[in-house]
């Protein structure tokens, strides 16, 4: 299984939501797609009269049936996909949407011209949103292999050695560009891909690596917050003593077990058992929500380190 998770998310709930929510983006897109390339058929034939090659009018509407399907599986899957490292999740399910889908757009690409076609162009799409999801290696390896595979295309279609699907109306019946022209589209073309997974993936990086300070910020928050509870706890506790002592020796006074008392001095015992009972109602209150703060810290830890 390869390794696509950082060490420090392995136990960030903020970082596998955000894989899952840009694992919709996929799916989104991936029905959008299928609309635009079945519109894109009709109005090009009906209205652009493109008149698309009998293979190209089979060829376009079950791929599109196909993509749909799996992307019908995928979205299915997502649900079930979880987060565990090790284990097949939300980024495996990311890097076998994006196998899926460059393997479906270069097929498209070679039926719909090659270098002509219009729909080399939705690469970018994936570099980006792919760069934002997996590591920087996987995303580079991944479109490289495409590259490489649309260059041989390309310099096959110059060459005559594979049949040219163009679409009539887009290009003509035989191959415009010159050598020069082919070479250039394939270094220019090339370069943008690389640069804007170098940027997609150098902005992904810098937010990963902000996450992972908050993570670590937010851990030595809470180390602190169960220091000072603890503090707090053991401080009342020593202030609970004495005032628990002043009650009780109030209330041997006031039953006289040291014998009678004037009405004054009962009266002001009286007030200090009152007050004494403030105090004390206080620092219950005081300890009953330091524990809670510090249980609520206890149950935090316990579910991260359980829910992996």
């Amino acid at each position: 299984m390869i390794v696509l998770v950082p060490r420090w998310a392995h136990h960030y709930d903020e970082f596998w939501s955000a894989i899952r929510s840009r694992n919709l983006w996929f799916i989104k897109i991936r029905y959008l797609f299928v609309v635009a390339l079945l519109s894109f058929l009709l109005f090009g034939q009906f209205v652009l009269e493109l008149n698309f090659s009998p293979k190209q009018v089979i060829v376009l509407p079950l791929l599109s049936l196909i993509i749909l399907v799996y992307n019908v599986l995928i979205h299915a899957l997502r649900r079930k996909v979880g987060s565990t490292p090790g284990r097949f999740n939300c980024l495996h399910l990311s890097l076998l949407q994006m196998l899926c889908d460059l393997t479906a757009l270069i097929i498209l690409i070679y039926y719909t011209g090659i270098i002509e076609s219009p729909f080399h162009i939705f690469v970018v799409i994936h570099s980006i949103i792919g760069s934002l999801i997996l590591p920087g290696y996987v995303v580079i390896t991944v479109i490289g292999l495409f590259l490489l595979t649309y260059t041989i295309l390309i310099f096959s279609q110059h060459f005559n050695l594979l049949f040219s699907h163009c679409i009539p109306g887009l290009c003509g019946d035989t191959v415009p560009h010159s050598l020069n022209y082919v070479i250039t589209f394939v270094l220019i073309f090339a370069s943008v891909i690389i640069i804007s997974v170098y940027i997609a993936n150098k902005i992904a990086f810098q937010l990963y690596n902000r996450e992972q300070q908050l993570k670590t910020s937010l851990e030595k928050i809470e180390q602190v917050e169960d220091k000072k509870q603890k503090y707090i706890i053991g401080v009342v506790h020593e202030i609970k003593t004495p005032i628990s002592a002043i009650q009780s020796f109030a209330n041997l006074l006031l039953d006289e077990y040291i014998g009678p008392l004037p009405d004054k001095v009962k009266e002001k015992i009286k007030r200090i058992k009152i007050r004494s009972s403030d105090a004390l109602t206080l620092v219950n209150n005081v300890l009953y929500i330091s524990r809670l703060k510090l249980l609520n810290l206890t149950s935090t830890e316990k579910l991260r380190s359980n829910q992996f």
